[in-house]
C-alpha cells in the first residue's frame, strides 16, 4: 500500500506576497490580470506564484479571489447552493444593498467574488473555504453561529458586516444597534409614551442583544417600568414571525409605542394593527431599529420612522478591513458606522 503523502500547506496570496517582495493588493491585480502592473513585477510573481505551485498563476486566474458568505436569517431553512438570492433573500433589500457595494469596493481592487450560502459552510468547511483560491470572506451578519464564523476566520481573513461577535473572534463593521435602540427610546418618551414594547429579533442573531441593552437601560434611565411582557423575541426576521410576535405582545399587555427589530418585522406589526382596527400614529406609534427606507405605512404609503441603516458604507469598509487584514493580520477589532434616526409618519404623541 502506497504511503499517504502529508498534506500540502496552502499558498496564499500573503506568501507570494511575501517572496516577491509587493504588497498583497499586487499580487491580486497580478492574478487577475489588471493592466496598470508593470512587466517586471508582473513576471516575478507569476514567476514565484509558479514556483510555490498556486494554482492558476501563469493565466489570468479562473478562480474566485474573495469569498463573500450570505447568511440565513430564517433559522430551519438552507437554500441550495446558487440560490442565496432567492425568494428569502429578496425581501432584504439591505442585504442586497450590501453585496452590490461589496462588489463594486472588490472590482476596484482588482478582486472577483464569491457567493458561499451558510448551507454549503456547514457542509464543507473549511474545505468550502480553503479549497476554493479565497484569499478572504465576508460574512454578512447577523444571524450566523458564532461557532461556525469562528471557523471560517480560522480559515481565512474573516471580517462580518452587520454585526459582531460576543467572543470578538472575527474583525466587524457595524452600526451601533444599542446606540439606536436608545435613540429610539428617547424619541418616543419625548413623545409622552411610557409603555413601550420592544419586538426584537430572535434570541440568536448577533445583534439582538445589543438592542435589548440599549432598550434596557434607556427606559430604566427615563424612569420606565422594565415589564417583562413588553419584551418579546420573534422566531426569525420574517414577516409572518413578526405578525405572530406582535399578536402575542397585544395579549400579554397594553401599550402605546412599539420598537421593531426590522422594517420587515415592522410590516408584521403594521398587519396586526391594521387588523384590529389601529390608526399609526394616533393609536399606536411604530419604530424600526433597521430600516432599509423601503418600508411604507398602509394604506397611506408614508414612510416609516425608523434608524437608517448604513448598508453602503458597512460593505464599502468591510472591505477595506479585509484588504487590509489579508495585506497585514492583526487582532480583531470593531468598526463602528453612524446612523440615523429618520422621522417618518408612523410616530406621534401618546394616545391621551
Amino acid at each position: 500500500m502506497a504511503p499517504t503523502s502529508a498534506a500540502q500547506p496552502r499558498i496564499t496570496m500573503q506568501r507570494i506576497a511575501q517572496e516577491a517582495g509587493v504588497s498583497t493588493a499586487t499580487v491580486s491585480r497580478v492574478l487577475n490580470n489588471h493592466p496598470k502592473i508593470d512587466a517586471d513585477t508582473r513576471s516575478r510573481v507569476i514567476a514565484i506564484a509558479d514556483q510555490l505551485g498556486y494554482k492558476g498563476a501563469s493565466a489570468p486566474r479562473a478562480n474566485l479571489s474573495m469569498a463573500l458568505s450570505v447568511i440565513l436569517d430564517r433559522p430551519g431553512q438552507t437554500p441550495a447552493e446558487g440560490d442565496v438570492l432567492g425568494d428569502d433573500y429578496g425581501s432584504f433589500l439591505h442585504i442586497q444593498r450590501m453585496i452590490v457595494s461589496i462588489e463594486q469596493a472588490t472590482q476596484a481592487q482588482g478582486y472577483q467574488l464569491m457567493l458561499i450560502s451558510m448551507a454549503t459552510l456547514q457542509r464543507e468547511l473549511p474545505p468550502a473555504i480553503q479549497q476554493r483560491g479565497v484569499d478572504g470572506a465576508i460574512v454578512i451578519g447577523g444571524y450566523f453561529p458564532e461557532k461556525l464564523i469562528a471557523e471560517v476566520a480560522q480559515a481565512v481573513p474573516t471580517v462580518i458586516a452587520g454585526g459582531a461577535l460576543p467572543s470578538s473572534a472575527a474583525h466587524a463593521v457595524h452600526m451601533n444597534y444599542q446606540r439606536s435602540a436608545a435613540e429610539v427610546v428617547d424619541h418616543l418618551v419625548g413623545l409622552g409614551h411610557r409603555r413601550i414594547a420592544l419586538l426584537n429579533g430572535p434570541r440568536s442573531s448577533l445583534t439582538s442583544a445589543e438592542k435589548l441593552g440599549g432598550y434596557c437601560q434607556r427606559c430604566a434611565y427615563h424612569g420606565l417600568e422594565l415589564d417583562s411582557s413588553l419584551i418579546i423575541y420573534a422566531d426569525s426576521f420574517d414577516i409572518r414571525d413578526g405578525y405572530a410576535a406582535t399578536e402575542q405582545l397585544f395579549r400579554q399587555g397594553s401599550f402605546t409605542a412599539l420598537v421593531g427589530a426590522t422594517d420587515v418585522l415592522c410590516q408584521g406589526a403594521l398587519q396586526v394593527a391594521h387588523t384590529r382596527g389601529l390608526e399609526l400614529p394616533r393609536d399606536l406609534s411604530l419604530v424600526s431599529l433597521y430600516n432599509s427606507g423601503q418600508s411604507l405605512m398602509w394604506p397611506s404609503l408614508q414612510p416609516l420612522t425608523g434608524v437608517r441603516a448604513p448598508h453602503e458604507l458597512v460593505g464599502q469598509l468591510a472591505v477595506e478591513r479585509l484588504l487590509a487584514q489579508i495585506a497585514q493580520p492583526s487582532a480583531p477589532m470593531e468598526t463602528v458606522v453612524p446612523a440615523e434616526l429618520r422621522l417618518g409618519a408612523s410616530s406621534g404623541p401618546a394616545p391621551a
